[in-house]
């Protein structure tokens, strides 16, 4: 239910039941009706948690592995295990332009 905060007089004008038909289309652009918004398909649904839930795993998996065989270090396996699991699809690619599980280049300096 929509709550709205107004004035002793507009509250007076208005009734309780046109406050129940109060109609938001014309504030949100809808056409009158139109329950398009936010309708999905359920089982479409499911199979995107399902192809997230999985990317998300496996960029975690892939992640810790890289960043700990990279770096050989715990805190940078934790941290692409996290990057991992939030942005598997940038996650996996770069850790494979890397060299998947290979080390750092050490630079030497002067």
């Amino acid at each position: 239910m929509l709550h709205l905060s107004l004035t002793d007089r507009e509250e007076s004008a208005v009734s309780d039941d046109e406050l129940e038909h109060i109609d938001l289309s014309a504030d949100l652009g809808l056409r009158s009706g139109d329950d398009s918004i936010g309708a999905t398909d359920p089982e479409k649904s499911r199979a995107w948690i399902w192809f997230w839930t999985l990317a998300s795993v496996a960029g975690m998996g892939t992640g810790a592995y890289h960043g700990y065989k990279r770096n050989d270090s715990v805190g940078w396996a934790i941290g692409w295990a996290v990057v991992g699991g939030i942005f598997p699809v940038v996650t996996i690619p770069v850790s494979i332009a890397q060299g998947f599980g290979k080390r750092k280049p050490r630079w030497r300096g002067r």
